[in-house]
């Protein structure tokens, strides 16, 4: 099989592009803080080695849990996928650089070379992440043909999802801009989705237990039921097949799971190339967008709305006097507000739980159902949300020479992207509040006064707990900014899933060693006042906490704001 020219030229600039950012990431641990953070990266990945070195093989539990965790993964997916298709909006994955549209454009390459261009692209992401993830699950080690069994299962499996990725926003753009005769293209795909998730939804009604107290837990069981059961079986088993090699026990097994996996990453890179009538007007819509927002933030003027026409109406009047910093922030919110689907989606979770809040304190046998989803989702908030939402110095931080010439000191420039970002968590996060305390309302664990004083608490943790959370991010990106992901563009997909998880795992250690010493100060005053105000003492221990917890922010700002003043826009261009 003859490679073309053009195909052959896309995997010399990818592979001499992929090298080149390599060594001149590698070319940062010169710097002292660089090369800690290496020596902690090589020691992590080293004991996660080691360990996997004493064990003999998978346990006997992994084995008897792999088929419960393999349903409960494609049931998983599936709702991954239907995000996309609902509210996935990944013109990322189709803009293209400046120079790329002025040189792939005007070359003599089909849009089927562009897309395959694209997808070259996005291998070294993957590569790295197959990578990462072998490292972390310590199951690619083995003799013979099981050395390969992790990396290949995983590229397969990160590749296909990529694909349909990239395969559901280019219909989405068919349907959105192309009228009847994207209908009449995207209808196959967008009938197989619907037919996939309404038929998982029946095979859920009809095993939920009929006359329990519905729970969380009851939820994973009659979902889990339900993936091993017509017509919810028949539904997933592509999703199935795409993860079943990971599950593999023998060389055999993964062979005969291999097969349909590979098949099924076939059938989506036909289907991507086949959908690429919509692919240059799309591509080129949104380079355009991209070098737009480009010079807008170079120009100090802010981001508009991705899509002319659909803006959000939103107003937050900023007075022309006051604190200079507080500019800063308000850009923060209104660029979240206006354009971050981050933003958009939470509030439509937000109206849901509030909704499901409703539904628990009418129907109190589904409180616990409700208590567990609102609770799964405050605690995802709380990590991810400020991996999701940017709008902060991992933003601005390209822009360094114009944060320079604003009238404001560096550590007052940290605090207003800090707080911007926590503040739209928080915003984001009363909702839920909200949805809880309502739910809990017929509960008859405790009095209503308890609930009132919990609540209360809650609300009164939740701004100096995002603080801490974002600082972490914000501190990343400004002590590495060689490495860090920069810029309101430069947020995470599918294809990272790896970088993301040990990214969560630094941020999770380092808001658990902040958070240590508010707990520890808040549970002294709680377990001192108890005895006498209740749980009306839990008001006065979040209280007392936020104290210290607001003292170590300080401290953190301070720090970082030294640091900001020390930093050079020479450190973050080439970043």
């Amino acid at each position: 099989m003859t490679i073309s020219p053009a195909l052959r030229a896309f995997v010399y600039l990818t592979t001499t592009s992929a090298r080149n950012n390599f060594r001149r990431r590698l070319k940062r641990v010169r710097q002292p803080r660089y090369a800690v953070a290496m020596l902690l990266a090589l020691f992590y990945f080293s004991s996660i080695i080691l360990s996997s070195w004493h064990r003999a093989g998978a346990t006997p539990a992994a084995i008897f849990l792999a088929p419960v965790v393999l349903q409960l993964a494609s049931v998983a997916m599936l709702g991954l996928l239907a995000y996309w298709w609902i509210f996935g909006r990944d013109r990322g994955a189709l803009a293209f650089s400046p120079a790329e549209v002025h040189f792939l454009f005007a070359a003599p390459a089909t849009r089927r070379q562009l897309i395959q261009f694209k997808l070259i692209r996005v291998q070294a992401v993957i590569l790295l992440n197959v990578v990462l993830w072998t490292v972390i699950l310590g199951r690619g080690r083995g003799t013979g043909e099981m050395v390969w069994v992790r990396p290949l299962s995983l590229w397969v499996m990160l590749s296909t999802m990529q694909l349909h990725r990239l395969g559901a926003t280019l219909t989405r753009t068919n349907l959105t801009e192309h009228g009847t005769a994207g209908l009449r293209r995207s209808a196959p795909a967008v009938a197989v989705l619907v037919l996939l998730i309404g038929a998982v939804v029946l095979g859920v009604w009809q095993n939920w237990p009929e006359g329990a107290t519905a729970s969380l837990f009851e939820l994973f069981t009659a979902v889990r039921r339900a993936a091993a059961r017509p017509p919810a079986e028949w539904a997933l088993a592509p999703v199935r097949a795409v993860i079943a090699p990971l599950f593999a026990s023998t060389p055999d097994r993964w062979w005969r799971a291999m097969i349909p996996a590979v098949l099924i990453m076939a059938a989506h890179f036909v289907w991507v190339l086949r959908t690429d009538a919509a692919f240059e007007d799309a591509a080129v819509e949104a380079s355009a967008r991209r070098a737009q927002r480009a010079a807008r933030k170079r120009s100090g003027v802010g981001s508009s709305s991705d899509r002319p026409g659909r803006r959000v109406n939103f107003r937050l009047p900023l007075s022309p006097i006051g604190e200079p910093a507080m500019a800063i922030a308000w850009k923060n919110v209104m660029a979240a507000v206006r354009n971050d689907h981050f933003f958009r989606m939470a509030v439509v979770f937000g109206m849901f739980t509030l909704v499901a809040g409703g539904v628990a304190y009418a129907r109190p046998s589904l409180v616990d159902l409700v208590t567990g989803l609102t609770v799964g989702w405050s605690g995802m908030l709380l990590i991810m949300g400020p991996v999701w939402l940017r709008n902060d110095l991992r933003s601005d931080l390209p822009r360094l020479e114009l944060l320079r010439t604003f009238p404001v000191q560096p550590r007052r420039v940290v605090l207003a992207e800090i707080g911007s970002t926590a503040t739209i968590l928080y915003a984001v996060q009363l909702p839920l509040v909200v949805s809880l305390f309502v739910a809990q309302l017929r509960h008859p664990a405790l009095p209503v006064d308890a609930r009132v004083a919990l609540a209360i608490a809650v609300l009164l943790a939740l701004p100096m707990i995002n603080a801490l959370g974002v600082s972490i991010h914000n501190g990343a990106a400004l002590l590495f900014p060689g490495w860090m992901p920069l810029g309101a563009e430069r947020k995470p997909g599918v294809e990272a899933m790896g970088q993301v998880y040990l990214t969560l795992i630094v941020v999770v250690v380092m808001l658990t060693l902040l958070l240590a010493l508010p707990m520890a100060a808040g549970a002294l005053v709680f377990l001192t006042l108890f005895a006498s105000y209740h749980y009306w003492a839990a008001i006065a221990a979040v209280l007392a906490g936020s104290v210290v917890a607001a003292a170590e922010l300080a401290l953190v700002v301070r720090w970082l704001g030294n640091v900001l003043a020390r930093t050079e826009p020479a450190d973050v261009g080439s970043a």
